[in-house]
């Protein structure tokens, strides 16, 4: 794989909503995937046109993602490309490369021949490549990943997820794939099942579906966020908090946002514990994690939180520090603690204690977002 640089400049990029200046005059300094662009064009991966546009919107071909592909992915390119292409086929005399209807003095010749011979790509039943034709999303993220090596996470019954999904797409491994990565967020809109391109730096969120063709924005921040996640895991490109749904429990007082990529589970009901304690679970969770809500009302309502956490806990729960989520004062404990074994947050307002729970399997942990977003009446 390519190998890239990270300069400090960049680390900052992670850190705060730095505001990025365009390299180009149809890009404005607002676009959504400017930080993407900006990367790419400063990696040579994307180039604009010859009058300085970048024509974000623009659908992108065969041939040109082929190519932002091995110059993204391909240590030593283009020298390398080139040299591979004259080795095996320009010294043996093909008047075509791979394909009936890739010619060999076409730009993309040798980007086609290079991604053909790695396996990143392949053509028709009829022996063509169709370098002109736009790609599809789905089309895009799977010779990315191919080229990329991540690994695939094929094992998942997608349908049993998503709604509207079905378990039999030929994509489905590459969908779910990015999303355990945290390339892509996922969320059901009605018939349709779309991708969520959120922003890190909380602008208007922008949704495109899996079938239609994708434009070239969209490749530079695909591109973009597969090269930065495998130089740090831990980059969050969660959906803008203002995405977020809303969940209100009126009957316990209890109002919280999750990711549009969540489902719900509210099905729990009450139940009676042995001491009396009554107890209400509501869990959200996605293919990669899940967060947990017990709404505790105590036997005894006349316990501080401190008071009861000790006599269900003892020592087993290990308190980190106080903590206070919107005006409510409560306790955070260890992911590593033996009554949960999960990080999470406990809080008490009037007569009931509440549990906020994570155990997240995910790159970017949403969970200090989710918590700190719970309002109590």
């Amino acid at each position: 794989m390519k190998k890239f640089i990270i300069v400090a400049s960049f680390v900052f990029i992670f850190l705060s909503p730095t505001v990025f200046a365009s390299s180009f005059p149809d890009v404005p300094d607002s676009y959504l995937n400017l930080e993407a662009i900006e990367y790419v064009k400063e990696n040579d991966i994307f180039s604009g046109y010859p009058d300085g546009t970048f024509s974000p919107d623009n659908s992108i071909s065969r041939a040109e993602l082929v190519k932002v592909i091995v110059l993204a992915f391909v240590d030593g390119s283009p020298a390398l490309i080139d040299d591979y292409f004259k080795k095996n086929y320009l010294d043996k005399d093909y008047s075509y490369a791979s394909f009936k209807d890739v010619l060999s003095d076409q730009w993309y010749a040798k980007y086609v021949a290079y991604a053909y011979g790695q396996g990143w790509v392949s053509g028709y039943p009829d022996g063509l490549f169709r370098p002109a034709e736009p790609v599809s999303l789905v089309e895009s993220l799977k010779m990315i990943i191919e080229a990329s090596d991540s690994t695939l996470k094929g094992n998942v019954y997608y349908s049993e997820f998503v709604e509207g999904m079905s378990s039999n797409n030929w994509f489905n491994e590459y969908i779910v794939s990015a999303h355990l990565k945290n390339i892509l967020s996922l969320y059901d809109n009605g018939a349709f099942f779309k991708f969520l391109f959120s922003n890190p730096l909380n602008l208007q969120v922008d949704k495109m579906d899996y079938d239609e063709n994708t434009k070239r924005a969209y490749i530079a921040e695909l591109l973009y966020r597969f090269i930065v996640s495998d130089n740090d895991e831990k980059k969050c490109f969660a959906p803008a908090v203002s995405d977020w749904q809303n969940h209100k429990d009126s009957s316990f007082g209890l109002s919280v946002k999750y990711p549009p990529s969540f489902s719900v589970n509210d099905s729990f009901g009450e139940y009676s514990e042995e001491d009396g304690d009554v107890v209400k679970k509501i869990t959200f969770g996605d293919l990669s994690s899940f967060y947990s809500i017990l709404v505790v009302k105590p036997s005894s309502s006349s316990l501080s939180l401190e008071q009861y956490l000790l006599n269900k806990a003892g020592s087993a729960l290990l308190v980190i520090s106080d903590i206070t989520v919107n005006g409510v004062a409560g306790k955070y404990f260890d992911e590593n603690n033996s009554v949960f074994g999960a990080e999470g947050i406990a809080l008490k307002s009037g007569e009931y204690i509440y549990y906020i729970v994570s155990n997240s399997k995910e790159y970017c942990n949403l969970f200090e977002t989710f918590w700190k977003s719970v309002i109590l009446d």
